[in-house]
């Protein structure tokens, strides 16, 4: 092992603590989960190679060598927090501190070593609080939008910022793409990747980001919203603010608005983004096709980190 590149042998390692077709939660709850330095999924084998990978690079980039993993101090692993600090968030730290502190049990279960990283990791100091950043990357639950759903129909609400939100859940939207969509943005004779159609949206930054309609049920919403109206009429004519007042003041009404205290339609995006990623998974995507179909669909690009896709999509089996 001396001769082989660091990520072999973080790979080595991984490969060696893999059990896979194994349900870790089915372990706790009889109470046999006795090893957790074992890898029981594909989205956490590959999130750690993908984190150790990047380590490697960081390594290299500042000119540091080490032979052998058990050669790798804690105090590498800090000044590598440190350095990412400037780009990501706190959730996003905590994230990588917890993939080392994994390392750190995997390797030390695969190679009999004594590593004690984990007791030496500082996590570097943020002006975000943790509890905002939670409140902020809430995904809302599929219930929860139902219950909206639910009392504008039963209030007989006429509001436009009604056919924003059935945007934002049906093809994960940001609220100032609902305000911009037109029926010419939509071409229900194209197939896309589920056959029913695509839409073709500029969002942020003016990137034109091209959305697979995945259902008939979806194709049929379109249908029926676009028709009789003229090809650049807008399907939201409100500002995206009123879209967001709306929908704050709804869960305020029924009670949920507490569940999401930073966030508003931006959770609903983030619950489109799971129900897409389960969808493709359902259907026999691998892991790595999934990722790279849910951040194009949610106008991210495919190589966007996947540490951030996690803060879209909190289930990554």
């Amino acid at each position: 092992m001396g001769k082989m590149k660091l990520e072999l042998q973080f790979k080595m390692a991984a490969d060696m603590r893999f059990r896979e077709h194994i349900d870790k939660h089915a372990l706790k709850r009889a109470g046999q989960l006795q090893d957790c330095a074992f890898i029981y999924s594909y989205a956490m084998y590959h999130n750690l190679l993908d984190f150790s990978d990047s380590f490697c690079n960081w390594l290299r980039e500042k000119g540091r060598q080490h032979r052998l993993l058990k050669d790798i101090p804690a105090e590498a692993w800090n000044d590598f927090l440190e350095d990412k600090s400037a780009k990501v968030g706190l959730i996003t730290l905590k994230n990588y501190k917890s993939r080392i502190n994994t390392w750190e049990k995997v390797i030390n279960a695969a190679f009999k070593t004594k590593l004690d990283w984990s007791q030496h990791l500082i996590l570097p100091h943020k002006l975000n609080q943790e509890e905002t950043e939670i409140k902020r990357i809430q995904q809302m639950q599929r219930e929860d939008f139902n219950k909206i759903m639910s009392h504008i129909t039963r209030t007989k609400s006429r509001s436009r910022a009604i056919t924003a939100l059935e945007l934002s859940a049906r093809f994960g939207l940001r609220v100032e793409g609902t305000s911009r969509i037109r029926p010419t943005n939509i071409h229900l004779d194209t197939p896309g990747l589920w056959g029913y159609g695509t839409i073709d949206i500029t969002e942020k930054g003016n990137r034109r980001r091209i959305i697979d309609i995945k259902t008939q049920a979806d194709r049929e919403f379109l249908k029926n919203l676009i028709q009789g109206k003229p090809a650049t009429a807008p399907l939201v004519p409100i500002q995206k603010d009123s879209v967001n007042k709306f929908l704050n003041r709804t869960m305020t009404a029924i009670g949920i608005k507490e569940n999401y205290p930073e966030t508003s339609i931006h959770s609903i995006r983030k619950m489109y983004a799971q129900e897409t990623w389960d969808n493709c998974r359902k259907r026999g995507q691998r892991w790595n096709e999934a990722l790279r179909y849910v951040n194009r669909q949610l106008g991210h690009g495919e190589e966007r980190n996947k540490a951030l896709l996690s803060v879209y999509v909190k289930e990554m089996w």
